[in-house]
């Protein structure tokens, strides 16, 4: 023991010995290098320390590589050697304990959001079982790393540093290398559920943040296409279809505003067709909701909000359609419970300013009837009566 630290492990003031009988802890004693007696005067010899050096070194060299990770080292009680984890040890039952403890902790830590302490252990839990096969512990460090870096990328982005593309991407990096280790697990769904709706997440969370801090069109859109990818696989299909949605929506809105920039430059051609594009994704976003269980009242605030755009391309053409559907929608739901009153009032009072913007425009081509309409509309308050009314007098328009 003094030959290890003394020449090994050299200028290490102070240790802890841990002492244990038959695998149970039963004592601690800290002592000074130069207090720790010899092993029954036993001192090994200087080709030995050597050996034990040498093999440390090269250790450290090829695998110590990530900071702020534990590394474990192993000497059997028969063995003079030193055994250092490798690809050909097999895991232990200790093994798969210590990397699962360090995956509680780091997940504890990050419901505090303590993110350096989390990160420090998920590293901790990988280390731990990274020269081993594929483990689910493995999978949920993978995750759990992505997760925190994320929030870091987030936390800069907003700080306006540059920086944050480059943890954006290796949060990337994490959540792909837990969706390549599920593969490992055909048979476990709840796993596999979890790791794909994560990144399906990740990515859209990922496009907004592109969006909003970067004028790079197409370093957007591909963020948005690896996100469709994932919702529109056969595992999330039916059980996403919220997250789908939002993330359709998204990505329409995204082309909305780069239709309204291309308005702005004089570009019609290229305007037209993003608004095309913008529909489309509208569309889908729709019918990933849609169903026995839709809410309703999102249904039309959505669709209110597409009349909304198409006022903003001047195309007048989907209009009439698309507000008959949002009428529809709210005079259905309009006995609905008193806590959600108040979102139908906020999706009829948009409904009256989305109308008046589209009467406005249609005034020269329809003068009596829109005119009619438009007094109707500037007059009343939004009601279910009143509202059942202008849907009347805006099929005849319509229709018209």
């Amino acid at each position: 023991m003094d030959a290890w630290i003394g020449n090994v492990i050299a200028n290490v003031p102070e240790v802890t010995v841990c002492y244990h009988e038959k695998g149970t802890v039963i004592d601690y004693l800290s002592l000074k290098t130069s207090e720790i007696p010899s092993e029954k005067g036993i001192v090994s010899a200087d080709g030995m320390v050597l050996h034990h050096g040498l093999k440390v070194l090269r250790f450290l060299h090829l695998h110590c590589k990530e900071e702020r990770t534990v590394y474990r080292l192993f000497r059997k009680d028969d063995e003079l050697f030193l055994e250092l984890p490798g690809g050909k040890i097999r895991q232990s039952p200790l093994t798969i304990r210590s990397s699962r403890v360090f995956q509680r902790f780091a997940d504890k830590y990050l419901d505090k959001e303590d993110f350096d302490q989390a990160k420090t252990a998920y590293c901790n839990a990988l280390a731990t079982c990274k020269n081993f096969p594929p483990s689910r512990v493995a999978v949920l460090a993978n995750l759990g790393l992505g997760r925190v870096e994320t929030i870091r990328a987030e936390q800069l982005a907003t700080k306006g540093a540059p920086a944050y593309m480059q943890v954006l991407m290796k949060a990337s990096s994490y959540y792909e290398e837990a969706m390549s280790g599920v593969q490992a697990y055909p048979d476990d769904d709840e796993l596999k559920q979890v790791i794909y709706k994560e990144l399906g997440s990740h990515y859209t969370n990922y496009a907004l943040l592109l969006s909003v801090h970067t004028a790079v069109v197409g370093t957007v859109e591909a963020a948005f296409q690896k996100a469709f990818r994932i919702y529109e696989s056969t595992t999330l299909k039916e059980t996403c279809r919220t997250e789908a949605s939002q993330c359709y929506d998204y990505y329409s809105v995204f082309q909305r505003r780069i239709c309204l920039q291309y308005l702005k430059k004089s570009k019609s051609s290229k305007a037209s067709k993003g608004a095309r594009v913008a529909e489309i994704y509208f569309r889908k976003s729709l019918e990933c909701i849609a169903g026995p269980e839709t809410d309703h009242l999102l249904f039309s605030s959505r669709l209110i909000e597409m009349a909304s755009h198409y006022c903003d391309m001047y195309d007048m053409q989907p209009i009439p359609k698309t507000l008959k559907s949002a009428m529809s929608i709210l005079l259905d739901c309009a006995k609905i419970p008193e806590e959600h009153e108040d979102a139908w009032k906020s999706n009829v009072v948009s409904l009256w300013t989305v109308l008046q913007r589209v009467l406005e425009e249609l005034s020269t081509k329809h003068e009596s009837g829109t005119k009619k309409l438009y007094e109707k509309v500037m007059q009343v308050s939004p009601s279910v009566s009143e509202l059942k009314e202008i849907e009347d007098m805006w099929k005849t328009l319509s229709n018209a």
